[in-house]
């Protein structure tokens, strides 16, 4: 496991589960398994959250309503980085349910002070790799939560790159 910039967020990156292939600011061909679900649900989800928002959200997003709701939503903003103090660093993850089609990732980052925000999101397999699902409001996932617990979280260890 490495770790690999996606615009300002660190994304995670492995030979044995994905992404294979990087064809500019797309990265596929992950692993059709429950780890190639978490990489791709952490990547994608960096990728929605970077200057090449646009070509994620073509590309690695399932088709439907809450891609085009994500669509006409940044076509309406200028993109702006995240300031450096809203970067979290990850730390973990935790594969809430999965099966061959779709699974539902719970990811894990360290805010300070012993409290860490856990976000939930949802891939499926959908043209032949991992593809993230957005909520019909073209959301990622529901709101993140504060947990002051890694309790049941796999934990990444290293994360310097």
């Amino acid at each position: 496991m490495r770790w690999k910039n996606v615009g300002v967020i660190l994304a995670p990156v492995s030979a044995t589960y994905g992404p294979a292939r990087y064809d500019g600011a797309v990265w596929e061909c992950y692993a059709h398994d429950p780890m190639g679900a978490v990489l791709a649900a952490y990547d994608e989800f960096a990728g929605l959250a970077s200057p090449n928002w646009h070509i994620i959200a073509e590309h690695d997003v399932v088709p439907g309503q809450g891609q085009q709701a994500y669509l006409a939503a940044g076509e309406s903003q200028t993109y702006s980085a995240p300031p450096p103090g809203e970067i979290l660093q990850a730390v973990g993850f935790e594969v809430l349910a999965y099966t061959p089609q779709q699974a539902t990732v719970e990811t894990l980052a360290a805010v300070g002070t012993g409290q860490y925000q856990a976000s939930e999101y949802t891939v499926a397999w959908y043209d032949g790799d991992w593809k993230m699902v957005l909520t019909a409001d073209g959301g990622p996932g529901p709101d993140p939560q504060l947990v002051t617990s890694t309790g049941g979280f796999v934990l990444w260890g290293d994360t310097d790159g």
